[in-house]
């Protein structure tokens, strides 16, 4: 490709008609940097639909002539009182080394600052934008404006076939699928679980809903330990992509009074028999390598093995 990226591209907001191409594009960068988790377009037009900001200011994309997408980003604001920006976005493998990429990571540290002033606020906000070990050219990139290296993550991976470290559950709790009928407490558990983590901000439940209505979210192959109010002690939630084969373990939690009883492990193990029961044969997750609750150590114990690493880098605005 020899096309000019300031003569031949249409730099403009995403809007909904854009879901085919931005697909198209953030598999395309997925698969260059050795992920697998592909994104369908019911999935991207179900979080643009959503989405917290307005697409008109908070997304920007490089679009040919004939409607092909070769970059794209966004940076919705925080939520009420939050002060971590997180940005999203990428550059088609085909079209990198031509500058598309600094145009929007310099868009996106502008549109940060209007959105640190829009909210008055007087205290530097974060801005974090994560990148793959394995695409060192956005390390490079996120260096040149000034991102310095705050967080780092792995992903887990394991065979559902193989055998599985039976945990019991604590007493007094029972192991259930998610039902819309959990919702709120589910809501608080999670609001308690995560209080303590890096990087969290409490979001309203309107908001946080959308986790448990995404096309993404299997809720049958969820799993909650529940008292026998009906309370949420802990959670495995899990969303599932593009490969049947494949199933994430997109969100696993325990509130504080129920931590160092195996409440996690034992939720794992039934998420397991049933991602295997289901025909599943690979589970995955992810975790901060700092997570103060130990999770990395639980994951290993159940079985789990590293595979892609991931930092998230981040840069005060304001």
């Amino acid at each position: 490709m020899t096309a000019d990226p300031e003569r031949d591209l249409t730099w403009r907001p995403a809007t909904l008609d854009d879901v085919p191409a931005l697909a198209r594009l953030t598999n395309a960068v997925t698969v260059h940097v050795g992920g697998h988790d592909l994104l369908s377009e019911a999935a991207l037009a179900q979080g643009m639909a959503g989405a917290r900001g307005a697409l008109t200011e908070d997304s920007l994309v490089a679009v040919l002539a004939d409607g092909v997408a070769v970059g794209w980003c966004g940076l919705p604001p925080p939520p009420a009182n939050g002060s971590r920006l997180s940005g999203y976005g990428g550059v088609h493998p085909d079209w990198r080394g031509r500058g598309i990429g600094r145009r929007l990571l310099a868009w996106q540290v502008e549109r940060a600052g209007a959105h640190h002033a829009a909210a008055g606020a007087t205290e530097p906000w974060a801005l974090h934008v994560p990148t793959m070990d394995s695409d060192p050219g956005h390390a490079r990139l996120l260096a040149r404006f000034d991102f310095k290296p705050v967080r780092f993550w792995f992903e887990m991976l394991r065979d559902t076939a193989a055998p599985v470290v039976e945990t019991p559950l604590a007493e007094g709790l029972t192991a259930v699928p998610y039902e819309p009928r959990y919702e709120d407490s589910l809501y608080a558990a999670h609001t308690e679980a995560f209080a303590d983590h890096w990087g969290f901000q409490q979001r309203p439940q309107r908001d946080w809903r959308s986790r448990v209505e995404s096309v993404n979210f299997r809720p049958a192959l969820s799993r909650l330990a529940v008292d026998a109010s009906g309370e949420v002690a802990g959670y495995v939630l899990t969303n599932g992509y593009q490969d049947p084969a494949r199933l994430t373990m997109a969100v696993i939690g325990t509130r504080r009074g129920w931590r160092r009883r195996g409440v996690a492990s034992a939720l794992i193990a039934r998420t397991l028999h049933a991602y295997r029961a289901a025909g599943v044969s690979r589970a995955e997750l992810g975790v901060d390598t700092a997570n103060p609750t130990g999770a990395l150590g639980v994951y290993e114990r159940m079985g789990f093995v590293r595979g892609l690493s991931s930092t998230t880098y981040g840069r005060a605005i304001g």
